[in-house]
C-alpha cells in the first residue's frame, strides 16, 4: 500500500511539474511575440521542448536530493530521454523544413513532401556524423532498440552536434563581443541615413495605400459588373438577343481584364509590403545603434566600455589558446 501511495504521489508531482513547465513556455512565447505568430504549432513545439528540458533538469535535482522513488525516477528519465531524442531528431527538423517551405509559398501537399525528403537527407547526414566516432561500446551487453541502441546512438550524435555548435558559437562570440562593446566599431554619422530611410518608408507607405485604394475600387467595379450581368433581362428572339449576347461577351472580356488588373495590384502590394518590412527592420537597427552611441557617452556606458575591453582581451586570449 505504501509503495502504491508513493507511486501515486510521484505521478502527481511529475504531471504537475510538467504542466507548470508547459504553461510557462506557452505564456513566455505568447508574451514575447504577442500576435505575430501565424500558427500555434511553433508555440506548441517551444513549450513541449522547454517542458522536456526542464523535466531532465528536475530529475537531476531529484536524483541529488534523493527525492521520489528510484524506480520512478529511472522510468521517468528513460521516457523523457526518449521523447527528447524523438523531438530533436525527428519532430523539430521536420517542422523546420515544413515551415520553411510554407514561408516560401509552397502548397501544403508539396510542403509535406519536401519536408519528408529534407528529413530523410537530414537523418542520413545525422547518422553519418557519428560513424567516425566511438559512439557505442562494442563490449557492452546487447540492448533493445528503443531504450538501448536508439538512445545510445542518438545521445552520442546529439552530443557531437551540440559540442560542434557550441564551438562555433564560442568563436562567433569571441569576434562579436569586441564589436558590440567597443565604441570603435559603432556606426557614426547615421542621422542622414536614418532620415533617408524614414523618407523611403513614408513613400512606400503612401504608394501601398494608393494601390490598396485602386485594388478596392477595381474589386468594387468587378462586383457591380457581375451583379448587373446577373440581373440584366434577356430575350430569346430578335435583335435584342444578338446585341445582348455581344454585350455580355464584351463585358466578360472586360471582367477578365479586371481580374488580371486585380491580380497584378495584389502582387505589387505584396512586393511593396516586403520591401517596407525590410526597411523597417533596417531603420530599427539604425535607431538601436543610435541609442547605443548615446548610451556610450554616459557614465554607465563608459563603465560598460571598460568591461567590454576586458572581455574583448579575454576573447582574444581564448582565440589564440584555441
Amino acid at each position: 500500500i505504501f509503495f502504491r501511495y508513493m507511486l501515486i504521489t510521484d505521478g502527481i508531482i511529475i504531471i504537475t511539474s510538467h504542466s507548470i513547465f508547459f504553461f510557462l513556455g506557452w505564456t513566455f512565447l505568447h508574451l514575447v511575440f504577442l500576435a505575430k505568430l501565424k500558427s500555434y504549432v511553433p508555440q506548441l513545439l517551444f513549450s513541449y521542448t522547454l517542458t522536456l528540458n526542464c523535466s531532465m533538469f528536475q530529475l537531476i535535482i531529484f536524483e541529488i536530493m534523493g527525492y521520489m522513488e528510484p524506480k520512478t525516477r529511472l522510468w521517468n528519465w528513460r521516457i523523457v530521454l526518449l521523447l527528447t531524442l524523438v523531438n530533436l531528431i525527428l519532430v523539430l527538423p521536420y517542422s523546420q523544413f515544413y515551415f520553411l517551405c510554407m514561408d516560401w509559398g509552397v502548397s501544403l501537399k508539396k510542403s509535406c513532401m519536401c519536408s519528408c525528403v529534407g528529413l530523410v537527407v537530414y537523418l542520413y547526414t545525422f547518422w553519418k556524423i557519428g560513424e567516425g566516432f566511438p559512439t557505442v561500446n562494442p563490449s557492452s551487453p546487447k540492448k533493445d532498440f528503443v531504450s538501448g541502441l536508439f538512445a545510445e546512438e542518438g545521445v552520442s550524435r546529439v552530443g557531437i552536434v551540440g559540442v560542434t555548435l557550441m564551438a562555433v558559437l564560442s568563436g562567433f562570440g569571441a569576434i562579436n563581443c569586441p564589436r558590440n562593446y567597443l565604441s570603435y566599431f559603432s556606426k557614426r554619422g547615421q542621422s542622414t541615413e536614418t532620415a533617408h530611410i524614414e523618407w523611403r518608408q513614408q513613400q512606400l507607405m503612401e504608394s501601398i495605400a494608393t494601390k490598396k485604394k485602386r485594388l478596392a475600387l477595381a474589386q468594387w467595379e468587378l462586383t457591380v459588373r457581375k451583379r448587373d450581368q446577373a440581373t440584366q433581362p434577356t430575350k430569346l428572339f430578335g435583335l435584342s438577343s444578338v446585341f445582348g449576347s455581344l454585350s455580355r461577351r464584351l463585358k466578360s472580356f472586360s471582367g477578365d481584364d479586371d481580374l488580371d488588373r486585380i491580380s497584378k495590384l495584389q502582387d505589387e502590394i505584396s512586393a511593396l509590403e516586403k520591401v517596407s518590412t525590410r526597411l523597417y527592420i533596417e531603420l530599427d537597427d539604425l535607431v538601436a545603434a543610435k541609442e547605443d552611441i548615446e548610451f556610450s557617452k554616459t557614465l554607465k556606458g563608459r563603465l560598460y566600455f571598460l568591461l567590454g575591453c576586458f572581455f574583448s582581451l579575454y576573447c582574444v586570449y581564448k582565440v589564440f589558446m584555441a
